[in-house]
């Protein structure tokens, strides 16, 4: 039992200086990979098509779904029959901003309204691909005293790993093209998953999904801690979901009319090359 717990959690590591050692190599050769594949990936798929890249999406977003579930199984196991190891009503329960990709994801792909369409891929490409940068680069903070070899280390970067491949694929195959008042679309779909979770910490006093605690560690701590009451906190940190799916939107079609402009510039130097070579 000791080594299947060490092989899941890597506790055996816990001697060492983490916060050095999980940006060592093995973090950085991972992270490498993983800006590759977010980037290279997607391009690949462009000329693909759109059922083709359907049919990607699912496949990442299923094995992403179940490392993670296999992830809190497991975790739940060791509450249940490890006698040190303790329930942490925080961290235990899936309700945490990146989990929602486990149903906003398949939502976006399947659902044929053109609307509600639009408003999960906006979700998924502003508020999820804010989460899943953060999980990659706050290693640390999201692995805690976990080994970046170990199964919980891995799952934590692959998981993110993932959301950020599906944002990216949306936005560079064009399987989503934003538009300006897709951010309100989005916020929509954060208003609907937040209310719930915010009652939920009401009640038990987490922070899930950032919206009650001001010592959460986030790029709102430093606001929310010259704060006096949780409600103020609330409304920043709801004002700063709604400034990322701003930010994230105009970002998206900036990039899209970029990619738009380089695409008509190689079609017409392509276009270009065979009327010279036919006039020969």
């Amino acid at each position: 039992m000791l080594k299947y717990q060490e092989f899941f959690e890597g506790r055996d590591w816990q001697n060492r200086d983490l916060d050095s050692y999980l940006y060592h190599y093995e973090y950085l050769i991972f992270f490498a990979f993983a800006v590759a594949c977010v980037i290279a990936v997607p391009l690949l798929l462009r000329k693909c098509k759109r059922r083709t890249v359907e049919k990607f999406l699912i496949g990442i977003w299923a094995f992403a779904l179940f490392y993670d579930i296999t992830k809190w199984i497991i975790s739940w196991t060791y509450t249940a029959i490890l006698p040190e190891q303790e329930f942490s009503m925080f961290a235990g329960l899936p309700l945490h901003t990146c989990s929602s990709y486990w149903y906003v994801a398949p939502l976006a792909i399947f659902i044929k309204n053109e609307r509600i369409k639009r408003a999960f891929c906006n979700y998924q490409c502003t508020i999820l691909l804010w989460g899943g940068m953060m999980g990659m680069f706050l290693c640390v903070a999201m692995m805690g005293c976990y080994s970046f070899t170990s199964y919980y280390g891995s799952q934590i970067q692959i998981y993110h790993m993932m959301i950020l491949l599906t944002s990216t694929t949306m936005l560079i195959t064009g399987y989503y093209k934003p538009e300006k008042k897709d951010f309100l679309l989005g916020f929509a779909v954060f208003c609907v998953i937040a209310v719930p979770v915010f009652i939920f910490n009401c009640i038990f006093e987490c922070d899930y999904m950032y919206t009650y605690d001001q010592s959460a560690l986030t790029i709102f701590s430093f606001i929310a801690d010259r704060l006096p009451h949780r409600i103020f906190w609330t409304f920043i940190a709801v004002a700063g979901y709604l400034g990322l799916t701003v930010i994230f939107t105009y970002l998206s079609i900036g990039i899209a009319k970029l990619h738009s402009r380089f695409s008509r510039k190689g079609a017409a130097v392509a276009e270009k090359e065979t009327v010279l070579s036919a006039s020969k």
